[in-house]
């Protein structure tokens, strides 16, 4: 996932929080893009070591 995609996401999930979303709900979005970009994250120093 691209961080700029992740941060769109989470300023979307925010404003969802301040127009009365459900809190729980918007926990559990933050958890999964927050786990979708860890993972990115990951793949991304594992390229990065990799390459010569």
């Amino acid at each position: 996932m691209d961080p700029w995609v992740s941060q769109t996401k989470l300023d979307r999930y925010r404003a969802a929080l301040d127009a009365g979303t459900d809190p729980v709900l918007v926990q559990q979005w933050i958890t999964q893009v927050q786990a979708e970009k860890a993972v990115a994250e990951a793949d991304l120093r594992r390229i990065t070591d990799a390459a010569p």
